[in-house]
């Protein structure tokens, strides 16, 4: 995973931050519980990724996190620690004359038949 995760980009190899980020792209979506599991899994392989045991995401839920800190902020990705199904995402600015954490949480999914179906 963490192999496909580095080239997604198109090319050979992408930087621990892209890699990163490409993890928070595919987590976004619906993916199946193994593939949640395999994505947290190959985050935490990255270098300078940290593991949080808890963390709590903009809705007040308690998560288990992978976090990675950049030069100027602090990028995490927060999970329910049974399932991995994604809560959130937050950044967190490592200086905080550069403003606000920002945020986005998922709430609820929804699997429907077809595009334009709300339930």
């Amino acid at each position: 995973m963490l192999n496909y995760l580095r080239r997604m980009n198109g090319r050979t190899t992408a930087s621990d931050e892209e890699t990163f980020a490409n993890v928070g792209e595919l987590i976004r979506g619906y993916p199946p519980a193994q593939s949640r599991a395999a994505l947290y899994e190959a985050a935490t392989k990255i270098p300078g990724v940290v593991a949080s045991r808890s963390m709590t995401d903009a809705a007040g839920r308690s998560g288990t996190a992978v976090s990675l800190v950049g030069n100027t902020d602090r990028y995490d990705l927060i999970f329910e620690p049974q399932t991995y199904r994604f809560l959130g995402w937050q950044v967190v600015p490592k200086d905080e004359s550069r403003g606000p954490v920002r945020s986005q949480v998922i709430l609820s999914v929804t699997i429907v038949d077809r595009a334009g179906q709300v339930s």
